[in-house]
């Protein structure tokens, strides 16, 4: 069975690392790169046409379009965002901007949580090409 590709963006190198660690252990997830920068994050996913990207919200700062610019490489690229609150809001499209929440391609994921959220999320890309 064919792994799902994963993209890591982070400010954070420590968690770039971390994530990557956890994700390359599970059998069925090929991290594909790992990114600081946002400008790097959107050449990545050109390059790669990973199908999920996993995104740092404190790295996507204030560019509320990088949803949309990501959708458009590819718009069947799940996108899921880290974040320390339980809301995200500033991750939007640019006909909607702001409305992360509303795009069937991204989903949010507490840095709080227990892993297996995360992989959970993934994983929900894996069955959903399966079936």
């Amino acid at each position: 069975m064919d792994k799902v590709s994963v993209l890591l963006a982070s400010s954070y190198k420590g968690l770039r690392q971390s994530l990557r660690t956890l994700l390359e252990n599970e059998g069925w997830i090929n991290v594909v790169g790992t990114s600081d920068s946002m400008t790097e994050a959107v050449e990545l996913a050109e390059k790669y046409l990973p199908q999920v990207i996993v995104l740092d919200y404190e790295l996507a700062g204030s560019n509320t379009q990088i949803g949309q610019k990501l959708l458009d490489i590819d718009p069947d690229i799940k996108i899921i965002v880290l974040s320390v609150f339980d809301y995200v809001g500033q991750i939007g499209t640019e006909d909607t901007p702001g409305a992360a929440n509303d795009l069937a391609s991204v989903e949010w994921v507490s840095k709080n949580s227990n892993p297996a959220d995360l992989l959970k999320l993934i994983s929900g890309d894996r069955q959903r090409r399966i079936h």
